[in-house]
């Protein structure tokens, strides 16, 4: 409940993807519920899919998967579930499920993406890999210039992961974000 008053900081997801044992201990029956059912909204999709480069969009990976994929990065925007052991670059925005990403949230996740695909494989990811995680490679591509509009970029993550979930709420801050940048660029020329 405490999540509800202090947000995405009261789960307290350390930098390594996991908590510590205090908040574990704790949360557990949340965490094997969460993890649950997060596994049956996705069973059957895939757990990643290619959008765009070597940027793929998912779900937040089990112990099991991780090492069998070749991702040398994993940008994490899930507050509410722990992430085994990552084998290279890990960067983390913990985001409450069902809250939309701020404008802050998406610039910085469109960096960190940025900075993890001149690396190699990234996988961006949340609980279930349709909203928030979804909303952060929209955004990375609307500032990468890597699609000429909104619409363009949300249709680029659609085609590829069809049961990804933009807000009306979502929409309107990535508008307002993309909005921003073209503003900010033409005040450059």
């Amino acid at each position: 409940m405490c999540q509800l008053f202090i947000g995405a900081i009261g789960f307290q997801k350390q930098t390594n993807g996991r908590f510590n044992l205090a908040t574990t201990i704790l949360y557990l029956p949340y965490f094997i519920i969460m993890w649950i059912n997060s596994r049956l909204w996705t069973f059957k999709n895939k757990p990643a899919d290619l959008i765009y480069d070597n940027v793929y969009l998912g779900q937040i990976p089990s112990k099991s998967t991780l090492p069998k994929n070749s991702y040398s990065s994993i940008v994490d925007l899930c507050a509410e579930l722990p992430i085994g052991h990552v084998f290279g670059n890990y960067c983390s925005i913990p985001v409450l499920d069902m809250t939309p990403l701020t404008i802050e949230q998406c610039q910085q996740a469109s960096k960190m993406i940025e900075q993890c695909h001149k690396q190699g494989n990234v996988l961006v990811c949340c609980a279930l890999g349709y909203s928030r995680s979804a909303t952060a490679v929209i955004a990375w591509l609307l500032l990468t210039k890597r699609a000429s509009s909104l619409d363009d970029a949300i249709t680029k993550v659609k085609s590829s992961r069809h049961s990804v979930v933009i807000t009306t709420k979502q929409r309107l801050i990535l508008s307002d974000l993309f909005y921003k940048f073209q503003k900010e660029t033409y005040a450059k020329l």
